[in-house]
């Protein structure tokens, strides 16, 4: 009990003691310290007046700017020294002449336009300088809107369910996005669960402040949830979008999903409106514009063109970002950097969502730590860095009084020197598996020990600590308002046979920087994850009550991902890298051509470099891409129809022009137009075949489109085999097409060992055959 009491005691003055020597200075420019870079944050719609003053000076002196205010990002201003110069709501006013030390410049600030941007400047006082930078930003309005659907019951790595591992990600989010780097005054966040509806918790329905106390209501409400039901992601963002009202302010939607919508209204494929309705006045949202509501989607994998399109277009056409795992598990490259789990992901969103704000992933890395003393990991830091966290998660829960021994266990450097007192410690709930060092460069406590960003920094863990036999994950994330990147990819929805273009756009304080190094990282799935699953013989049972109700084609790949170890084995990710050249004015390009497998692709940019201003710099960014299946050749396709009692039966193997199989889990790829014909039904038949009843007359014609390409065009009764045998299908249709008739369905018969229902098998003659018309 005694030393329960004494860690409670240790942790508390601890923190205390960080709290009090961490306060940020005043604007006082001293005559006795060199001090780096001063960020002055400005809220739209708060009208500040910051007064700067010196520290140490003779009895007079001369105020003047030694750099001119320079915008970034801010229209309309000019840069000069006119005193006092004007720009946008901000106004810098500096005292004239030789004048007494306790005269004071100040900085105005109406509280309205600009929107965001940045604007610096450097002071000069007596030959002592300092630079200075104004950042303007909205007060961010942010909701989770969360899947707890019954597929979320779903084991994700290990043991570990996908609640579980999403419970840890957000909790991970809150604990990055409360840092007082980040959140700031008017900040607030949201809350909204979905399953076949919207699901009460003890957040509410408010928006509440952001801060560690709303960490831990986050937090809270997620441990009091379990996953059950359907996917109503249309309600979801609908619920959001109404809490998120005021356009003065961002407002930004987190979607987490795991399924294919189940539950009305549903969200457009083409990401513009939910049943119909508009998310947002402009489809895609127009360049520079503000007050949109802008979504980042995070999606778990899975075989269907229409969920992966759906929410890449929900991102790309809000402004926002959208990031996938392969399957919700993780991977490693050579590096041991974490590449594809939940926590990852969230991780990159984070970055993702606060772009404007500047956070920055310098590194993640995995692995074990053993009962030696060793390196977790270490990596290079530039100069002019505001703040660094670095956050290390376990897979072990800490009670709170155990947290002051990780702490001792746990040590941080710069250049070879023990810096882990200066940190402050974070992490959210009383009993956390993630803890979070947080350095500030702006101080008194970093001035006083000479604590700046620059320099050789390393993890370490000592021996026989408490996180001795357990694994880690460490990102570090830095903030940094100088150095700007912009990662983007040519082409948003890819197919298989494209080639794409990597881009990066890199700039120091608005300025081109031309002598960076600059990669691409590509992880390929190791097959197309269609072909894949219509080649595999293993079929998925189908519960007579599905609680999420999911398509048996994604029923089928989570079975795979369950019971076929070699399934699994067959998408391990393929590096492949790509070198950007620089092509002027800041800009690096490089080509990808090797798109040649249909599924989720990871993309790794790393931008790194050395020079006598910044120092040494290495920045990370994570995004997703997902390549979807090429044309269909119908020429190649397995085809049969049979027309009876009013009603058309076709069933269609589509194969690709690059000879793979469409796959399952694709029933929503296929269209009929045709004005006296229905399409009434579809079934997946696991396999790649799809069975079609059409509702018809005798001379119905019309055309027929999959993958939104058209691929035939006439009456639908003569959409038939072809005569040419394609060698991909050799061998499901060796001389003649067996056809099966299972409740007078046809379907074609799957390969050996399937366990496709056969009842009634007509073997049509190879004569009457006939050629699909081109």
């Amino acid at each position: 009990m005694k030393k329960t009491i004494f860690l409670h005691l240790f942790l508390t003055c601890f923190i205390l003691l960080t709290t009090l020597v961490t306060q940020a200075a005043d604007q006082d420019i001293s005559f006795n310290e060199d001090r780096p870079t001063f960020p002055i944050i400005l809220i739209v719609g708060a009208p500040q007046t910051i007064n700067i003053g010196v520290v140490g000076a003779p009895a007079n002196v001369s105020w003047g700017f030694f750099g001119v205010p320079t915008p970034i990002g801010i229209g309309g201003c000019p840069a000069t020294d006119n005193n006092p110069y004007v720009c946008q709501g901000i106004t810098i006013t500096l005292p004239v002449g030789s004048v007494s030390s306790a005269a004071t410049a100040s900085v105005g600030w109406t509280g309205v336009a600009p929107t965001s941007g940045s604007l610096t400047f450097v002071l000069i006082v007596e030959g002592h300088a300092r630079e200075y930078r104004i950042d303007v930003r909205r007060p961010l309005d942010l909701s989770f809107v969360l899947d707890k659907s019954g597929s979320m019951g779903i084991i994700s790595e290990g043991t570990t369910t996908r609640w579980d591992a999403l419970k840890t990600a957000v909790n991970n989010f809150m604990l990055k996005l409360s840092n007082p780097a980040f959140a700031q005054p008017g900040d607030r966040v949201g809350l909204t669960f979905f399953e076949t509806g919207l699901t009460p918790s003890t957040f509410g329905n408010s928006l509440l402040p952001l801060d560690p106390g709303a960490a831990t209501m986050v937090q809270t409400a997620m441990n009091g949830l379990s996953p059950g039901s359907g996917t109503a992601m249309g309600l979801g963002i609908n619920d959001a979008k109404t809490k998120l009202a005021d356009a003065t302010r961002t407002r930004d939607i987190l979607l987490f999903t795991d399924g294919e919508q189940n539950v009305a209204p549903l969200v457009n494929t083409n990401g513009c409106d939910v049943g119909g309705v508009a998310l947002n006045a402009n489809c895609p949202v127009l360049p520079g514009s503000s007050g949109n509501l802008k979504i980042f989607t995070i999606g778990i994998g899975n075989p269907s063109p229409t969920y992966l399109t759906t929410l890449q277009n929900l991102a790309t056409k809000s402004g926002g970002n959208c990031l996938l795992t392969s399957n919700g598990n993780s991977f490693t490259n050579t590096t041991s950097m974490v590449i594809g789990n939940i926590d990852a992901i969230f991780t990159q969103a984070f970055i993702n969502l606060l772009r404007d704000n500047s956070p920055q992933l310098i590194r993640t890395k995995s692995g074990s730590i053993g009962s030696a003393a060793q390196g977790l990991v270490d990596f290079p830091l530039n100069k002019n860095v505001d703040d660094l966290l670095i956050e290390v998660s376990l897979n072990k829960n800490f009670e709170i009084p155990q947290l002051a021994r990780l702490v001792a266990a746990i040590r941080v450097s710069r250049n070879g020197q023990d810096v882990t007192a200066l940190a402050t410690p974070r992490w959210v709930g009383s009993s956390p598996n993630t803890y979070m060092y947080a350095f500030s460069f702006n101080t008194d406590k970093a001035y006083a020990n000479k604590l700046r960003s620059e320099g050789n920094w390393t993890v370490t863990a000592q021996p026989n600590g408490p996180a001795s036999g357990l694994t880690y994950r460490i990102a570090v994330i830095a903030d940094d308002h100088m150095l700007d990147y912009t990662c983007s990819q040519g082409n948003a929805l890819p197919t298989v046979g494209d080639t794409q273009t990597f881009a990066v756009q890199f700039s120091d304080r608005g300025k081109p920087i031309e002598n960076a190094t600059i990669t691409a990282m590509v992880y390929r799935p190791g097959d197309d994850i269609g072909d894949l699953m219509a080649r595999n013989t293993k079929k998925a049972a189908v519960p007579v009550r599905q609680q999420d109700r999911s398509a048996v084609g994604i029923l089928k790949y989570q079975t795979l991902l369950r019971e076929d170890a070699s399934f699994v084995r067959a998408l391990t990710p393929v590096e492949q890298v790509v070198m950007l050249t620089y092509r002027g004015n800041g800009r690096y390009e490089g080509n990808y051509s090797g798109m040649n497998v249909a599924g989720i692709y990871q993309i790794v940019f790393r931008i790194q470099g050395q020079d006598s201003i910044r120092g040494q710099y290495d920045r990370y960014e994570m995004q997703s891409m997902y390549v979807k299946a090429g044309q269909i050749d119908i020429g190649k396709s397995v085809i049969s129809n049979v027309f009876t009692n009013g009603k058309l039966v076709m069933t269609v193997r589509p194969v690709t022009t690059y000879g793979r199989f469409l796959g399952p889990a694709a029933t929503d790829a296929f269209d009929i137009n045709a004005p006296s014909a229905k399409l009434s039904s579809i079934i997946d038949n696991q396999d790649g075949s799809y069975t079609l009843t059409v509702q018809s007359t005798t001379k119905s014609a019309g055309s027929i489109s999959i993958l939104q390409q058209k691929v035939f065009t006439g009456n639908l009764t003569e959409f038939k085999v072809s005569e040419k045998i394609p060698s991909v299908a050799r061998e499901f249709r060796p001389d003649a097409v067996n056809v099966l008739i299972p409740n007078k369905n046809f379907t074609l018969k799957a390969a050996t060992g399937s366990t496709v229902p056969q009842k009634t098998t007509t073997t049509i003659p190879k004569k009457q055959l006939q050629r699909i018309p081109k």
